[in-house]
């Protein structure tokens, strides 16, 4: 599976340093704690920006005129699974607001955005009870802390 990694030109490089790479490692595993073997070919995208940009999105795609930190939009095409934007001006203040570092945060949540492209959701119970085990679940494998515990 192929992760094609993008970001806008306002973000900083060094903010980003490694996120590549991370990206790649965070995608391939939420599809194995899924269980899902991606297609022959399978591509997703993942896009760093800045709040600018994501609040664009988000005012666009879900009527929401305001900044967030992930947003996901499947394709429903078994090659190309879809797009993750992750505004990194966001991540930055959550990490820090949580004591988290950077990549860890970012990790969490493309690991979230990956698994709602998987097919996964959070709006209550059960559903968002196995969405968070997935996501603790990846980023223990990749030696991140859980944030659910």
């Amino acid at each position: 599976m192929r992760v094609l990694f993008s970001y806008s030109s306002g973000v900083r490089r060094e903010a980003i340093a490694g996120m590549e790479e991370l990206a790649r490692r965070v995608a391939r595993r939420a599809f194995k704690a899924a269980g899902i073997e991606p297609a022959a070919g399978a591509e997703l995208s993942v896009l760093l920006t800045d709040d600018e940009e994501i609040r664009a999105l988000n005012k666009e795609w879900r009527g929401m005129d305001k900044a967030t930190n992930v947003l996901s939009f499947e394709t429903g095409d078994e090659r190309m699974y879809g797009d993750i934007a992750l505004s990194i001006d966001t991540l930055e203040r959550e990490a820090e607001a949580a004591g988290k570092t950077l990549r860890a945060h970012f990790a969490h949540l493309l690991a979230h955005g990956t698994l709602h492209l998987l097919g996964f959701d959070h709006m209550g119970g059960e559903e968002a009870d196995e969405m968070e085990f997935f996501e603790g679940k990846i980023l223990e494998e990749l030696g991140f802390e859980n944030p659910y515990e």
